[in-house]
């Protein structure tokens, strides 16, 4: 279970030398959980020529990108979370204005020899070129324990939008997790 922070301010009462309850604020910490695997699937398969997470149409097929995070999120579960944020960053997109990638969370751990169940699909902000940007999916905090990895999911129609797999950034398709104990 995640337990969103109603209160941001301050934690419990705490017992002082003298037995009375007192507030004393509590500390967020921050956690950053890097994926253990990207890949895109097209055609029935999974990619072999890049671990990029890869959205929308090409002429050889609809992409469909996910980030398998291996279980490292489930240290966070049942903490009070105050914030989750995903950090995308564009390498190529269909065209220079700004496109849209379609996230998505998805029902696998790890790659395995199949296409993962996608769930509760929303837009993402218009991203251009090159741009790295955190996207706050702290609303969504609930659904991220339910589905353990997320994916940029398209249909033929949607823009082409590529993001940085695994060997090409250090932080690709990091989730940072603001929490309490």
């Amino acid at each position: 279970e995640v337990v969103l922070a109603a209160d941001q301010s301050s934690g419990g009462p705490t017992v002082g030398d003298t037995g009375a309850a007192t507030s004393v604020p509590v500390a967020d910490r921050v956690a950053l959980v890097t994926p253990t695997d990207t890949a895109t699937w097209r055609a029935g398969k999974w990619r072999t020529d890049t671990t990029d997470v890869v959205q929308g149409y090409t002429s050889w097929g609809t992409n469909h990108g996910y980030a398998f995070y291996g279980g490292r999120l489930d240290p966070y579960a049942g903490k009070t979370i105050t914030r989750i944020r995903l950090r995308l960053h564009t390498t190529t997109s269909s065209s220079a204005a700004p496109n849209t990638p379609k996230l998505a969370f998805h029902s696998s751990e790890n790659r395995g020899n199949y296409e993962p169940s996608v769930v509760s699909p929303w837009a993402g902000p218009g991203m251009s070129r090159g741009q790295v940007s955190w996207v706050d999916i702290t609303a969504k905090a609930a659904q991220l324990w339910e589905s353990p990895g997320i994916a940029l999911v398209a249909d033929a129609n949607a823009d082409y939008l590529r993001c940085a797999g695994v060997t090409v950034d250090l932080q690709r398709f990091a989730v940072e997790i603001t929490y309490r104990e």
